[in-house]
């Protein structure tokens, strides 16, 4: 078989893998969040709105948070209802850990594709003769997916958030998606987040919604979807998006580096996302976004991603945006002070040392003004392949500083001083050991016996 096909195909492997590795069930557990089911064409009706909205007033009676959980692809009723019943109750937790009451809603979608029996070949069918520009012959079953997603969030969940907003007005909504649950959420904040046509059905669509935390996990979109998208609503701006991706050479997430095989596109929850100059000053300037590259699982899994850690530090962002007098978010503290500081170098550039990426892209987003006048090269992902040059060849960047126009680069501020200092000492003890290698190689004694045949 061609290796080129081969390579999109073995990945397929991983896929069916880690379908398999879902440990087996049990009887039913009794539910720990509310389940709203939203049917392929987004119309839910209206007495099971109401039966969810029962059951949120059944968790909490007046809750001061309500955070809404949305899984991917590929995940029947009875798999959502296991993953929810495991990441609700870490979710309460850590929201009564901070005196805040919280109800969680599981959406559930028409995600399954069915027995892997019957989807894993015409997956494979799919690459296969898309391979070779017949892509229509097979339908992806993967990619029938990513419509359903999104007519779901701009119909159904829509309309089961402006729901929740009326029925719970105090309350807190937060989205927490995983996979292919980003292009609901997405959607559903901005129905015209991927072009529409004259006919494409969408639940009120001049109304804003009104969202805290939307939390995108591993989330299966372009990484360039952003940038491409049509501005949203500035009323229905999320007060804080908060996008998981590993660190430059760092782990990644294994199923989304499949992904980009199969849709010739990395997502963003596997890479840096890109976004225009204008998204990037209105994004960083009113502190509404955070990248998460802590503990990223390279299993994709759902459950993993939404692991205590992580749920703690949205958590605590939330409680901070409902009472910013006594916001426990050191995450969202430091991003106000790197805000808050004076506009010298020398005061923003400390910013720069720490383990959280968030503060590091919002003293580089402010230094980058102060210095090149706007953030272009933060859009443009020219920030990203200095940092990623670097950490591959530190020597690439003492030439780079020589030619660049990137004022930010060219004085030494980025990349970081301590991620530089790192790169180069693990440069040279790469080269010393290929040194020592090589310098063995060549003294090796001859095999004993060798001497012997030459004689």
């Amino acid at each position: 078989m061609n290796w080129s096909i081969t390579r999109r195909i073995a990945p397929l492997a991983v896929l069916a893998a880690a379908a398999l590795a879902l440990p087996p069930l049990s009887a039913e557990p009794a539910l720990s969040f509310t389940p709203i089911w939203v049917p392929r064409n987004g119309e839910v009706p209206k007495e099971a709105r109401q039966k969810a909205l029962d059951g949120l007033a059944a968790q909490q009676s007046d809750p001061q948070h309500i955070a809404v959980l949305i899984h991917g692809f590929d995940t029947p009723v009875f798999a959502s209802d296991k993953q929810y019943n495991q990441v609700a109750p870490v979710v309460k937790a850590q929201f009564d850990k901070l005196h805040e009451r919280v109800a969680v809603l599981g959406v559930q979608w028409d995600s399954n594709v069915g027995p892997q029996r019957e989807w894993l070949p015409a997956e494979f069918g799919s690459v296969v003769f898309g391979f070779v520009g017949m892509k229509k012959v097979i339908r992806d079953p993967y990619t029938s997916r990513v419509p359903i997603a999104r007519t779901m969030g701009r119909v159904g969940l829509r309309e089961m958030l402006f729901d929740v907003q009326d029925r719970f007005p105090n309350a807190h909504i937060h989205l927490m998606a995983h996979s292919m649950g980003a292009e609901a959420a997405a959607h559903a904040i901005n129905p015209e987040f991927t072009p529409i046509k004259s006919d494409t059905p969408i639940y009120e669509p001049a109304k804003p919604l009104k969202l805290d935390v939307v939390a995108l996990a591993g989330a299966d979109l372009d990484f360039d979807s952003g940038a491409k998208s049509k501005p949203v609503n500035p009323a229905a701006a999320p007060r804080l998006i908060w996008v998981t991706l590993p660190k430059l050479g760092a782990s990644r997430d294994k199923v989304l580096d499949l992904r980009k095989r199969v849709r010739s596109k990395a997502a963003i929850g596997n890479a840096v996302p890109r976004f225009r100059q204008d998204q990037y000053d209105a994004l960083i300037s009113t502190r509404r976004l955070v990248f998460d590259t802590l503990n990223i699982p390279n299993n994709h899994a759902l459950v993993d991603y939404w692991k205590e850690g992580r749920v703690a530090r949205i958590a605590a962002a939330a409680a901070g945006i409902r009472d910013p007098e006594h916001n426990p978010s050191e995450l969202l503290k430091t991003c106000d002070a790197v805000l808050a500081a004076p506009a010298e170098v020398g005061k923003i550039t400390p910013f720069l040392i720490g383990p959280e990426t968030s503060p590091k892209i919002y003293a580089l987003w402010r230094l980058e003004h102060i210095l090149d006048g706007s953030c272009a090269h933060l859009s443009d992902g020219y920030d990203e392949k200095v940092l990623s040059e670097t950490l591959d060849d530190p020597n690439w960047l003492t030439e780079e500083r020589t030619r660049t126009d990137c004022k930010v680069v060219r004085d030494g501020l980025w990349p970081p001083a301590d991620v530089v200092a790192l790169s180069r000492k693990r440069y040279q003890k790469k080269h010393d050991k290929d040194d020592e290698e090589t310098h063995q190689q060549f003294f090796t004694q001859p095999v004993v016996g060798t001497l012997d045949k030459i004689r």
